[in-house]
């Protein structure tokens, strides 16, 4: 299979999509003042207590509220529906028109579509479960959570990326040493500088990697 760069970067975004809008509906409702202003401190949100939160994430103009999240969701299924199974686009499609369902719906339905990963191609799910680790190791983070397990789930998914990445590897070993969000964001400019640049030695691409300007699916 051809993978571009453009769409191994929409596989990325997807999961870091799917697993903020399973996390986020996973604690929603806010009713607790003081949690909410903590998370919004966390995030840089304009909130200052549980109402002002619970607005923003409800409110389908703002891109990182639930409705805007599967908005983003289903903008990255269709990137890559051609390289997905019938069952996982199925699956993810159903995210189109659930915003208005409770958020247990949606968390378990977002579950549902993420088991669905596990049966796709593994150049395909490396990519898709990258973007899950970083979203996880970013939200510990910024909440100041216990960073062993996302640290050590992320360093695991990127001994699997293709030759020519392992450089997202190599700098994860600064993660480890440094688990703080400076070193973080490196590890995401090398990601970045990746999916728009490819990697540097084009003769070690074991999964075909052709570049970002290929194709839009």
């Amino acid at each position: 299979m051809l993978l571009s760069l453009s769409t191994a970067e929409n596989l990325f975004w997807l999961g870091r999509y799917m697993a903020r809008v399973e996390s986020l509906c996973q604690i929603l409702p806010f009713t607790d003042d003081g949690k909410a202003c903590a998370y919004a401190n966390a995030f840089g949100l304009s909130a200052w207590n549980a109402q002002t939160l619970q607005a923003l994430f409800d409110d389908p103009n703002t891109e990182f509220s639930v409705p805007g999240t599967l908005a983003h969701i289903q903008i990255n299924t269709q990137n890559v529906r051609g390289v997905l199974s019938q069952s996982a686009f199925e699956s993810l499609h159903r995210l189109a028109d659930i915003s208005h369902e409770s958020f247990k719906s949606i968390a378990d339905l977002v579950a549902q579509s993420s088991n669905a990963f596990a049966h796709e191609q593994a150049n395909v799910r490396v990519f898709w479960q990258l973007g899950v680790r970083i979203e996880a190791l970013d939200r510990a983070l910024r909440l100041q959570e216990p960073l062993e397990l996302p640290v050590a789930r992320l360093q695991e998914v990127t001994t699997h990326l293709p030759a020519g990445w392992q450089t997202v590897h190599q700098h994860m070993q600064q993660l480890v040493e440094v688990p703080d969000l400076n070193t973080f964001y490196n590890v995401l400019d090398i990601l970045n500088s990746l999916f728009f640049d490819g990697p540097a030695d084009h003769s070690m691409q074991p999964m075909q990697f052709i570049q970002a300007q290929s194709h839009t699916i």
